[in-house]
């Protein structure tokens, strides 16, 4: 359909998700340093937790991206040499004047409350429906990550308000008795 990719990846909480989609942002961005990523979360703190730590490490291990050994602006925005980077935000806050080539979701609820809260996941959908998917277009990759709490979560909300081909990959804490072989081993 011409669109580009759409990936969601759901763990539960405490299973590395966030430090996996970091480093693999980090790898995209040593491959493509003209990509224009946003990382999106609950927060805007924990946006720019994120976007410190992909840009420190590659400050250390990519300094060819920055060549002159400090990288443009904050932890929160910032640039490589070749004309991409970051932009971090939280839910209700801005992306005004991002062009966004890959957006990463990550946990855009919190937790189990803020699912259960109507009021939260109506500002999440009407967030993600007018900036973050106004800042999208048929060229852009959609990453999301996060834990999925039920039938009409962030997930579900990202995928009816995202168009296009989304790929759900779904990681269980514990194996169904149809996923474990006769040795005791997942099988995989």
């Amino acid at each position: 359909a011409g669109l580009a990719p759409r990936l969601h990846i759901s763990l539960p909480p405490q299973h590395g998700k966030t430090w996996a989609v970091r480093m693999i942002l980090a790898l995209i961005l040593t491959q493509h340093p003209d990509i224009e990523a946003a990382w999106v979360t609950c927060s805007a703190e924990f946006s720019a937790s994120s976007g410190k730590i992909i840009r420190d490490w590659l400050t250390e291990h990519q300094p060819q991206l920055f060549p002159d050994k400090k990288p443009k602006l904050t932890e929160k925005e910032w640039k490589t040499d070749a004309g991409g980077g970051m932009f971090c935000a939280g839910i209700g806050g801005r992306l005004t004047g991002q062009t966004v080539k890959l957006a990463v979701c990550d946990d855009l609820l919190k937790d189990y409350e803020e699912y259960l809260s109507e009021a939260r996941k109506r500002k999440v959908q009407d967030w993600v429906s007018t900036v973050l998917g106004t800042r999208l277009n048929n060229e852009s990759s959609v990453l999301s990550i996060g834990t999925r709490w039920g039938v009409g979560d962030a997930i579900d909300m990202l995928i009816k308000t995202i168009p296009g081909n989304w790929e759900v990959i779904a990681i269980p804490a514990l194996a169904e008795e149809s996923e474990i072989c006769k040795n005791g081993r997942p099988d995989f």
